[in-house]
C-alpha cells in the first residue's frame, strides 16, 4: 500500500470518530430540564399567529375562573380533616344518633287517646324550645327525641295524677329547626331544612346531584365542634366524592347537624394546547398528574411538535410565571418524570418545530 494511501486512512480514523462525538455532543439536549422563564409575553409572541389568540382567550378564561372561585370563608379558615380522622377525634357515644331531636320552630303533634281535650295537632316549638300544654302548663322538649317527649309528657300526667295510665303519640309535622347549607356544583345550591335524620349524600339528592360537568372528586362538609380547649370551632371535613359514590367509603356519609355547610368545590382542570393528538381541558385526578402523564392524556404528540420547548403557563392571585419544560430530557431519566407536577388552571403549550 502507497505510503501516501495509508497516512490518509490513518488520519480518518482519528478524525471521524472526533467529528462523530461533536456531532453527538450537539444533538444532545443540554442545560436543566426545568427553568422559569422570566419573560412572560414572549411566550406567547414565539407562537404561530393563529395560535397566539386562542392561548390569550385561554389564559383570561382561565384567571377569570380563579378570580371569581368562591370558596366559603370558613372553609378557608377551618382545620382540614379526613372523614376518618373526624370520626376518630369526634366521635362520641350519644343515644341520639341517627335520630332527628325537636328544635324552636319544629311542628309536632301531640294525640292523648281518649283524650280530646289534651290531643293537639299542631303545636310549634317556640324559641327558646319550649311546648305549652293543657294542665302541664310550658315543657322543654329542645333536643329530645319524638319517643323521649312521649314518655317526657306520660311521666308528668302520672306524677300529678292526672291520668293512671296514658297512651301519647308525638309525630313531627314540619321539620323547621335545622337547616343545612349546599354550596358549588350541584344543580340547585341553597338552603335546605332537614328531614329526620339525614346524611350527606340525602342533601346532596335533594340538591339535584352533582354537576359533574363542572363538579370536582371532592366533598367539604363545614361543621362547628365543640371542645373544652377550643369551644366553639369549626371543622372542615374533606370526603372523596368518588368512593362515597362507589360506596367504598360509607362511613364518609356523615350523618348531618343544624348549621352544617355543604360544599362542593369545581373540578380542579388544566389545558393542554398546541401540537398534541387532542389538546383540550382535562380534569386533575385526586392523585395529581404530572407532566408527562398530561401529555399522554391528551394522546401524546403530534409529528411536528417540539416536545423540547413544552411550556407551562401558571397563574396565581397576584402573578404568572413561565415554565419552561425540556420534556425530551424528562421522558429520557425516568427520575425526572414526576418532577413537575400540573397544578389547576395551568395551560400547556406544545408548539411547532421549526423543521
Amino acid at each position: 500500500m502507497p505510503m501516501q494511501l495509508s497516512y490518509f486512512l490513518y488520519r480518518c480514523l482519528i478524525i471521524i470518530p472526533v467529528l462523530a462525538a461533536i456531532l453527538c455532543t450537539s444533538c444532545t439536549t443540554t442545560g436543566p430540564a426545568v427553568e422559569v422563564v422570566s419573560d412572560k409575553e414572549q411566550v406567547v409572541e414565539e407562537l404561530e399567529e393563529d395560535k397566539q389568540s386562542k392561548v390569550k382567550e385561554a389564559i383570561s378564561k382561565q384567571e377569570k375562573k380563579q378570580k371569581n372561585a368562591s370558596v366559603p370563608s370558613s372553609l378557608q379558615q377551618a382545620p382540614s380533616l379526613s372523614a376518618r380522622e373526624y370520626i376518630k377525634k369526634y366521635a362520641r357515644e350519644d343515644p341520639t344518633q341517627g335520630k332527628y331531636t325537636l328544635g324552636p320552630d319544629d311542628v309536632i303533634s301531640i294525640r292523648v287517646y281518649n283524650n280530646q281535650d289534651l290531643s293537639n295537632e299542631s303545636i310549634t316549638v317556640s324559641g327558646d324550645g319550649k311546648i305549652k300544654l293543657p294542665l302541664l302548663g310550658s315543657i322543654e322538649v329542645t333536643g329530645l327525641t319524638p319517643p323521649e317527649v312521649e314518655d317526657l309528657i306520660t311521666r308528668k300526667l302520672v306524677q300529678n295524677k292526672y291520668l293512671n295510665d296514658p297512651q301519647i303519640s308525638v309525630q313531627i309535622q314540619k321539620y323547621q329547626s335545622k337547616e343545612i347549607l349546599v354550596l358549588g356544583t350541584v344543580k340547585n345550591p341553597g338552603t335546605y331544612t332537614l328531614k329526620g335524620a339525614e346524611s350527606v349524600l340525602d342533601l346532596i339528592s335533594r340538591a339535584g346531584g352533582i354537576d359533574f360537568s363542572t363538579g370536582g372528586q371532592n366533598l367539604t362538609l363545614v361543621r362547628t365542634e365543640n371542645s373544652p380547649e377550643k369551644g366553639n370551632h369549626k371543622v372542615a371535613i374533606k370526603i372523596n366524592l368518588n368512593k362515597l359514590l362507589d360506596g367504598k367509603q360509607q362511613y364518609a356519609d356523615l350523618l348531618l347537624q343544624n348549621k352544617d355547610i355543604i360544599y362542593v368545590p369545581a373540578a380542579e382542570k388544566y389545558t393542554i394546547m398546541g401540537e398534541v393528538e387532542d389538546p383540550g381541558d382535562y380534569t386533575i385526578d385526586n392523585g395529581g398528574i404530572s407532566i408527562v402523564q398530561a401529555v399522554g392524556k391528551a394522546g401524546g404528540y403530534t409529528r411536528i411538535a417540539a416536545p423540547n420547548r413544552t411550556k407551562i403557563i401558571r397563574s396565581t392571585s397576584d402573578n404568572r410565571k413561565v415554565i419552561q419544560v425540556d420534556m425530551n430530557v424528562l421522558t429520557e431519566q425516568s427520575n425526572y418524570k414526576d418532577m413537575v407536577q400540573i397544578k389547576p388552571n395551568d395551560i400547556i403549550i406544545v408548539p411547532e418545530s421549526y423543521f
